[in-house]
């Protein structure tokens, strides 16, 4: 893009910075979490990444286990739901996994979240560079959208990239082959057809069908929650009326 060559060329560094700096980050962050979480009994089925295409921000590892999606659904009472749908309805919902919270919260990849920094500023140059722009010069405006959508697609494409390196690793076949667990990607917003393209790219076809079958059966699941939601007396939906207190 010769308009803007400068920018066009930091964002390029940035983002070649940013993919080295996630996968040495993300390496030593599960190598770390596949001893913390040896026990088989946590029934780690998602290993992955969670990332904000939004403004790319927020970035951690994740994990979804049959441990918390099992504590997850014996705790929502409100549910009308059996315990046995309930869990349906709620496992590929990855980062509402109680389990997914937990490392997602702690502070993985500080050098990664820091590059991304560097590359949200030139981003928002860009787009500073789009509203000082004469409407005449629209095919320059143009040019600019090109980059700035095009960098969200390499920082995604980076994200996918770490995780499909990693399977490379002996010790991390070896954590997949354990666990029988499959690789995936979330993100707020969500966005469904960019995580099937994800989780098909990251997986044989047997991982890939059962994440697909998995979320429709989940949608269908949530679909009969909410019928049996509307169909409830008040009451019930409000959960019990409380007795006053006596004086």
């Amino acid at each position: 893009m010769t308009d803007s060559p400068s920018l066009e060329h930091q964002l390029d560094l940035q983002i070649q910075s940013f993919s080295q700096c996630l996968q040495q980050e993300l390496s030593q962050a599960f190598q770390r979490l596949k001893e913390e979480y040896a026990d088989p009994a946590y029934g780690i089925y998602a290993i992955g990444l969670y990332y904000d295409q939004g403004s790319w921000q927020h970035l951690a590892p994740l994990l979804a286990s049959k441990k918390a999606l099992d504590w997850q659904a014996n705790q929502d009472q409100d549910s009308p739901l059996s315990i046995a749908d309930r869990i349906t309805s709620r496992r590929w919902g990855l980062i509402d996994n109680p389990h997914a919270q937990t490392v997602m919260d702690q502070d993985w990849l500080p050098e990664s979240l820091t590059v991304l920094e560097h590359i949200q500023a030139l981003l928002e140059e860009a787009e500073e560079e789009i509203e000082t722009t004469e409407p005449e010069h629209r095919f320059h405006q143009a040019l600019i959208e090109d980059l700035i959508k095009d960098s969200y697609l390499q920082l995604r494409l980076a994200a996918r990239r770490a995780l499909l390196n990693l399977k490379d690793e002996p010790w991390f076949q070896e954590w997949l082959a354990e666990t029988g667990a499959i690789l995936v990607t979330d993100a707020t917003p969500y966005d469904d057809a960019v995580q099937l393209e994800d989780i098909h790219a990251l997986n044989d076809e047997a991982g890939y069908r059962r994440f697909y079958e998995g979320r429709q059966a989940m949608t269908a699941m949530c679909a009969k929650e909410s019928a049996l939601i509307k169909n409830m007396p008040d009451h019930w939906v409000n959960q019990a009326v409380r007795e006053p207190e006596a004086d």
